[in-house]
């Protein structure tokens, strides 16, 4: 499996975890609520011993319904921290934990049983149920689970005194090391669906031709109520770049020409970038670039660097100027920072082109 720096194994677990996260919830309430209507089947099966034993009235061991019905206290604590928690690392064991209670307590719930026969049969319903959790889970952590699976068994087979115990074995065991390779070539497989998404999102935030981001990267930067989240941190300088006479390059040099030049702007931007800063190419020669932690001051000097650099480089195309308008980000909603940079942009581009202004 191939990772680099950035698509790291948190990040493919993390994905293959939320990918799935909705059916293991669901998966581990089922289970939860599947154990206590086992309670049919026991009361079933203490009928038939009370039949083949000649026993007269109700016959049924009411302390069963303790293992049977207990699982229901931390599915309660399971679905709370499910709403909180998103984390693969905690929520995945929290998971399988919450499946190996279940056994638990089947085997707990076999030991008052007279008739134990059919745990073989209900141990390849929870191999099943283990199997279904592994879509959600790093391999190393399905593999433990289900080796735990098999300890739990030999472990209470001298309190249950399972049937036929090395048939048991010889059914689970096969089935465990099934369900291991299972999860090995799942994992490899979604590879391909991650690394897939991961494409898709990134061109679908990335301006093809300069690799700059596109507009479509501010839903992932702000809230619902139009703020800026915490992705951006303290203030945020906000830049409105706009390269002055482009139509005129586009004219004499051609669209080719202008790419050329809209390329090598967000270069030069992108190496003043410091991390957690964007460049966002905002529609044709003009770009906003967002500064995370900075004064109103230190947001114009950056502009007037950037500004300056443009002015003495050599584009391969021909020289350019540019514009800039400059605002600071408070709070509020976005859009009227980035208006305010708009507007002081303007300013500059209508009272002599190649300036920076403040908002």
């Amino acid at each position: 499996m191939f990772f680099n720096a950035n698509i790291t194994k948190d990040d493919f677990y993390q994905s293959k975890y939320d990918y799935y996260q909705k059916f293991l919830f669901w998966l581990i309430i089922v289970s939860c609520f599947g154990i206590v209507s086992y309670l049919v089947s026991d009361i079933q099966l203490f009928a038939q011993y009370a039949r083949e034993h000649g026993i007269d009235g109700d016959f049924f061991d009411k302390r069963i319904i303790i293992p049977r019905c207990i699982g229901l206290v931390p599915m309660i604590a399971y679905i709370f921290i499910s709403k909180k928690v998103r984390n693969y690392k905690i929520m995945v064991p929290l998971s399988y934990f919450m499946l190996l209670l279940v056994l638990g307590n089947t085997m707990w719930s076999v030991y008052y049983l007279p008739i134990k026969d059919h745990f073989a049969e209900g141990s390849i319903v929870m191999q099943i149920l283990f199997m279904s959790a592994g879509f959600a889970s790093p391999f190393l952590y399905a593999t433990v689970a289900n080796i735990l699976f098999i300890v739990l068994i030999c472990v209470t087979n001298p309190i249950n005194h399972y049937p036929n115990f090395d048939i048991l074995m010889s059914l689970n065991l096969p089935c465990t090391v099934g369900i291991s390779a299972a999860h090995f070539f799942m994992e490899k497989l979604y590879v391909d669906h991650y690394l897939t998404a991961k494409k898709l999102e990134f061109y679908s935030i990335r301006d093809p031709l300069t690799n700059a981001f596109n507009r479509n990267i501010i839903a992932k930067l702000t809230t619902k109520d139009k703020h800026f989240n915490n992705t951006l941190q303290g203030d945020v300088g906000i830049i409105m770049f706009d390269i002055d006479f482009f139509k005129k390059v586009n004219d004499e040099y051609g669209h080719a020409g202008g790419d050329k030049i809209l390329q090598f702007f967000s270069r030069l931007v992108k190496k003043c970038l410091k991390e957690g800063d964007y460049l966002i190419r905002w529609g044709g020669e003009e770009f906003v670039v967002l500064l995370q932690n900075r004064s109103i001051e230190s947001t114009k000097a950056f502009a007037e660097l950037i500004r300056k650099n443009v002015e003495s480089s050599e584009t391969g195309v021909c020289k350019i100027t540019v514009s800039a308008g400059v605002s600071l980000y408070q709070g509020g909603n976005y859009q009227t920072s980035i208006d305010n940079a708009d507007k002081a942009m303007y300013t500059a581009k209508t009272t002599g082109r190649n300036k920076v202004e403040v908002f």
